[in-house]
């Protein structure tokens, strides 16, 4: 995503964002709970600021939502799309304050080389209440039913295997 194709993005009312699958040396996936939506787990994942490439906004929010320093995270791949989901309509008009229909997402793949004592959710803005590392078949399993489709596609193209 480049800064003219997240305007036109935004012009149509998708908020520019960036996910991240973060895998552990076991090949597990790391899920956090939302701090506001009791049982509802996800990837990290957070807006892309005026200017930001969408690299460095990856690394921006794995550190502001889980702590991990960029050092210990290794870029195994970049999506050669975006993906897009529309927020549920009954909850549209309070994401965002009704400004955006839904997400425009940019996907990243990292390994996390570092340990675990390193994650830390406790931030300032803490978007997760707790976190754990799963198998993808639980991670879709865990997710919302609205980012289910774009997290199983996601999985598809960086070909990690869901059984």
């Amino acid at each position: 995503m480049n800064s003219k194709s997240l305007e036109l993005y935004e012009k149509k009312g998708y908020r520019p964002c960036v996910g991240m699958i973060v895998v552990n040396q076991e090949g597990k996936i790391f899920v956090g709970e939302r701090t506001d939506v009791k049982g509802a787990w996800q990837m990290p994942q957070g807006g892309i600021s005026s200017g930001e490439m969408p690299l460095k906004a990856a690394y921006r929010e794995l550190h502001e939502e889980t702590g991990m320093a960029q050092r210990d995270l290794i870029l195994k791949a970049q999506a050669k799309r975006v993906y897009i989901y529309d927020f549920p309509s009954k909850t549209a008009h309070r994401t965002f304050g009704g400004k955006y229909k839904g997400q425009v997402q940019q996907w990243f793949l990292f390994r996390f080389a570092g340990n675990d004592s390193s994650v830390n959710i406790a931030q300032s803005e803490q978007e997760f209440s707790a976190w754990k590392w799963e198998a993808p078949n639980i991670v879709l399993g865990l997710a919302v039913d609205f980012k289910t489709d774009v997290y199983r596609e996601v999985f598809c193209d960086f070909c990690i295997k869901v059984s």
